[in-house]
């Protein structure tokens, strides 16, 4: 009697793609200093926090843009912190270290190139485009 699963044509497909992905080369991260786009996410440097904002996550990895999909965009560093208000487009990742703070795309095919942002202020923008029924986020 065989105990084994046997796996469908869908998880064959993936599991070669997954091998694919993690068989490539990495690319070395993009070094930002002034402003960059990953998908649908646009990161502008700050020279300052505006007032009145409030913390809404810390940590060395925090999830700046969710996706439905589940392939965020995450910035990695020692310690990182994610300000903002009720826009749920912009927010602002400050790196309480001030060197640098990576931005990976948690994606495990066709993701975007690493960035690394340096400096210690960012502005986080979710990308915007105009539709019949009104301005929507871009989907990335």
């Amino acid at each position: 009697m065989n105990h084994l699963k046997k796996r469908t044509r869908h998880e064959n497909k993936r599991l070669k793609r997954q091998r694919q992905h993690d068989a490539a080369p990495k690319l070395a991260p993009r070094v930002v200093s002034k402003i960059a786009a990953q998908g649908d996410v646009m990161f502008v440097r700050v020279d300052a926090l505006p007032k009145g904002l409030v913390k809404k996550a810390s940590g060395s990895r925090v999830i700046v843009a969710h996706s439905e999909t589940g392939h965020h965009h995450v910035a990695v560093a020692e310690r990182l912190a994610i300000y903002g208000n009720d826009d749920p487009m912009i927010c602002y990742l400050v790196n309480e270290t001030g060197r640098y703070a990576d931005i990976d795309h948690e994606r495990p095919h066709d993701t975007h190139q690493t960035f690394r942002l340096e400096g210690p202020v960012w502005k986080v923008v979710r990308q915007r485009e105009a539709a019949p029924e009104g301005w929507r986020r871009v989907a990335d």
